[in-house]
């Protein structure tokens, strides 16, 4: 029985790591005899491919999904992505200018400040210093 089907190359480096750990296992077991009991199987392949045996288990669980059509592939961990900085770009003294616009609607225009008319205030006032 063959187990070779579909695209025959491994692909990442991990991959291939993977499979010159089972290699090596497979390689030593003739020399030292089977050291892990042939009943446990989870063990052996955890001890073979050098992962955890809780991966191995995560692993076997998602193969199990795909051949029962559960999951169409075998998931993928996602890509890191760059955060968004969420902290203030203005120095002091904008900062300033800023927390004396929000006061004075309090104050002089009595209402609630709203980003909308902050901002277009703030574009107003920017553009008549730069004038």
């Amino acid at each position: 029985m063959s187990l070779q089907g579909g695209e025959k190359r491994v692909k990442s480096s991990s991959d291939r790591e993977i499979v010159y750990n089972v290699y090596k296992f497979m390689k030593t077991e003739p020399e030292l005899g089977i050291t892990i009991p042939l009943s446990k199987v989870q063990k052996r392949i955890a001890e073979a491919t050098r992962v955890s045996r809780r991966t191995s288990c995560r692993v076997l669980k998602e193969g199990e999904n795909l051949e029962n059509g559960v999951a169409l592939a075998f998931s993928t961990p996602r890509k890191l992505r760059s955060k968004v900085c969420t902290k203030s770009i203005l120095d002091n003294f904008d900062e300033a200018a800023l927390r004396i616009m929000v006061h004075n609607f309090y104050l002089t225009e009595i209402q609630q400040p709203t980003l909308k008319v902050i901002h277009r205030k703030m574009c107003e006032s920017t553009e008549s210093t730069v004038r």
